[in-house]
């Protein structure tokens, strides 16, 4: 991406005007609201629990009720728990005016990043689903495609990947998906 379309694309348009009401990355206030000490302190809590789950996956149901657990042992915690949160939500709010530009520079730097990497990249300051909708809310926004093929089924990929290599046979696709297998010359 260079320059221009990068100022474009952090640049307030029309379109993300609509959005800026609606998300912490482009509003302070929302950022305010969000980013509580509670929250900040349930979510931490909660990344802990889910690296260190012993199982392989955890289901939203599970991920809620242990939400609403860390929230009440958050609201027995001693004052002085409580104030070292609230500092890590004032430094965790101190960052929001630098959040565009560090996801501009990510961007940057890898083209390619998933949004979950380029949360990690931020060191979580916001969900991969957050940058994802302030990502594809900027108008100008568009995923670049290397290669698609319509109609391709697994079943035709595998075909394509290993018998048509192995045995020498190219298959030919058909619009409606038939497969015609013919022999190569060799």
């Amino acid at each position: 991406m260079d320059e221009l379309h990068a100022n474009l694309f952090i640049g307030t348009t029309e379109k993300a005007n609509k959005e800026e009401e609606n998300n912490v990355i482009d509003s302070m206030e929302v950022a305010e609201k969000i980013f509580t000490a509670r929250n900040l302190y349930c979510s931490s809590r909660l990344r802990e629990y889910v690296i260190s789950a012993e199982e392989e996956s955890l289901s939203n149901t599970q991920i809620c009720a242990q939400r609403k657990v860390f929230a009440n042992i958050y609201e027995n915690e001693n004052e002085n728990i409580k104030q070292e949160w609230e500092a890590k939500r004032r430094e965790h709010l101190s960052m929001q005016p630098k959040i565009k530009g560090l996801i501009m520079e990510e961007l940057r730097k890898n083209k390619s990043i998933s949004y979950k990497s380029l949360s990690g990249a931020l060191n979580f300051w916001c969900s991969a689903d957050t940058i994802r909708r302030w990502v594809t809310s900027r108008e100008g926004f568009s995923l670049y495609t290397e290669r698609v093929i319509p109609k391709v089924t697994r079943e035709i990929r595998k075909l394509q990947n290993t018998c048509h290599i192995a045995k020498g046979h190219q298959i030919e696709l058909r619009e409606s998906g038939e497969r015609v297998e013919e022999s190569a010359e060799i």
